[in-house]
């Protein structure tokens, strides 16, 4: 079992060495795009990319601008790639959009006003959807119910 280990410890570093940054650093940017943004735009993200057209890449500064776009909210996953031709380099930065709520439903319940419900929702319309958000809305709605006895719950 150690010998697996102090293997697999060893092709881990022996990546880590000879994966190294995916971007030459020293490279001149000629151009930069933001791809995958749909309600989100661009200039939105832009203002916390830092790096700019014009500038020589570094991959650390590429790696700051991932996280400031993570930073915005907005985006599940994002990605840096740079692509060379004979004109320059071409940075871009790839994202995918968190889901929005594009409609909230109240179904099958009889013993409590819809507003008293809605009042209780931490997910609302329009606003970025995130688990973490409906966890809070089914809690919160239970516990409206059984503030009010209603016990048997779904």
């Amino acid at each position: 079992m150690l010998r697996i280990a102090n293997r697999l410890l060893f092709l881990m570093t022996m990546i880590a060495i000879f994966c190294g940054s995916a971007f030459a650093d020293g490279e001149k940017i000629s151009q930069l795009q933001i791809k995958g943004n749909r309600r989100i735009e661009s200039a939105a993200i832009q203002k916390v990319i830092k790096v700019k057209e014009g500038d020589t890449l570094f991959a650390d500064k590429v790696d700051s601008d991932v996280r400031a776009i993570y930073k915005l909210g907005y985006f599940e996953d994002v990605k840096a790639s740079l692509d060379k031709t004979d004109a320059g380099a071409t940075l871009t930065y790839q994202v995918t959009e968190k889901p929005v709520v594009r409609e909230v439903r109240i179904e099958g319940n009889k013993e409590l006003s819809v507003d008293k419900i809605k009042e209780a929702l931490e997910i609302k319309q329009n606003t970025i959807f995130t688990p973490k958000d409906l966890t809070k809305s089914i809690s919160k709605v239970k516990s409206s119910m059984q503030t009010k006895g209603i016990i048997l719950l779904k």
